[in-house]
């Protein structure tokens, strides 16, 4: 085995990509990232920002009797003979600060290079080809990305490929936005949800703007949907708020169902409140199904309970219409036979409550026959012959 193999090897068996992969990306993100990034870090319980880390690399880096955390201290020394020395130093803390001092110093043909020494001689290490590839993508991301789909298995390739993207949209999300435009259409999908998780959880306020802004339509609404499902999870009324905001009227409807669909979960009547900003028709109309099917999916028995006792006879009629279809389970249409019997809609009772009750005959028929006696008489006379005929097929 070459002596840059065997050392490379020997290291990579007591150390984690994780640190390394912190440590590379420093270098080139901890001038420019605000503090509140964080990595989580594999064999760690705590977690550090990138901002903490750079600090102790910049603190190793200033103590005089530590020269080989400073790269100035080898000045003659190649890129490939640093990744070699610094892949066999023995102690965590003095390869995270060599490796972010390296990369620091590094031109973007420079991390090229160190790139190159890791592919010859760790070829199946992606997690430290993928840091590589995220710290080059904030300085070259261009080369980066055209470096990344050189990779011919393409589930490798689109790992390294979303790993170049990733430092783009973080040193320059603009860019990383317009880059987009021009994307693989298969890879576009993905690519934009990675912009998201990274810039728009950071700062949603820029990446709701970066999106608005955009001539495209070609994800506009879904990833306003997924920024504002994320903001809801973790701030709902700040994500109405920023709802108010938008001016396209189709993409702040979208906005405010997506919201509310969340919202019904945790503040039912704060949702429902929520449904007025919508405008009136179809926007209204699509949020409030929208959301009683997410409801229906996550506590059926809550929903119904919450429909019987609205007041608004109108709403509630609307309400029961959106949550009849969904999925049949016993406690469900237990929960919907309830519901239809405040419908006025005779026709529409009579339908569901049939295919309900047949559909459930099939794997309870006795249990199906006492639901059905609890039922109106008029009822009975369209759902008893229904099971009967699956009772008997």
């Amino acid at each position: 085995m070459p002596l840059v193999a065997t050392l490379v090897a020997n290291t990579l068996q007591t150390m984690t990509h994780a640190k390394l992969k912190v440590a590379i990306v420093v270098g080139l993100l901890s001038a420019s990232l605000p503090v509140t990034v964080e990595w989580r870090m594999e064999t760690r319980s705590a977690r550090m920002t990138i901002q903490q880390i750079s600090n102790n690399a910049t603190t190793i880096n200033s103590a005089p009797s530590l020269a080989w955390a400073d790269p100035l201290h080898h000045p003659h020394e190649s890129i490939t003979a640093q990744m070699i020395r610094i892949l066999a130093l023995e102690h965590d803390a003095h390869r995270e600060a060599e490796l972010g001092a390296l990369v620091r110093n590094l031109e973007a043909n420079g991390i090229e290079e160190a790139l190159h020494v890791l592919m010859q001689e760790c070829p199946n290490e992606d997690g430290l080809r993928e840091a590589f590839l995220e710290a080059w993508g904030t300085s070259d991301p261009e080369s980066a990305l055209i470096h990344a789909a050189e990779t011919t298995d393409l589930d490798r390739q689109f790992l390294f490929i979303s790993a170049a993207y990733k430092g783009w949209t973080l040193r320059d999300p603009a860019g990383a936005w317009a880059y987009l435009e021009t994307a693989d259409a298969a890879q576009r999908p993905k690519l934009a949800n990675h912009f998201f998780r990274t810039v728009a959880d950071q700062d949603r306020a820029k990446g709701l703007a970066i999106a608005l802004d955009s001539p495209s339509d070609f994800l506009q609404m879904h990833h306003v949907a997924q920024l504002f499902q994320n903001w809801a999870r973790t701030d709902a009324e700040a994500a109405l708020a920023a709802c108010g905001t938008i001016e396209d009227a189709v993409f702040r409807n979208q906005a405010y169902q997506t919201v509310i669909a969340d919202l019904i979960l945790t503040d039912p009547s704060r949702a429902m409140d929520q449904l007025t900003q919508l405008d009136d028709g179809e926007p209204r109309r699509e949020a409030l199904e929208k959301a009683i099917r997410r409801w229906n999916s996550a506590d059926v028995a809550s929903m119904a309970n919450f429909i019987q006792n609205e007041s608004d006879p109108e709403w509630r009629r609307q309400m029961i219409e959106a949550a009849l279809p969904g999925t049949y389970s016993l406690e469900a249409i237990q929960a919907k036979l309830t519901l239809l019997e405040q419908c006025d809609d005779l026709e529409l009772k009579k339908r569901h409550a049939a295919d309900y009750l047949e559909f459930w005959a099939a794997n309870d028929a006795p249990e199906t026959a006492r639901l059905a006696l609890t039922l109106s008489a008029e009822l009975q006379e369209v759902v008893f012959p229904r099971i009967a005929k699956q009772t008997v097929s």
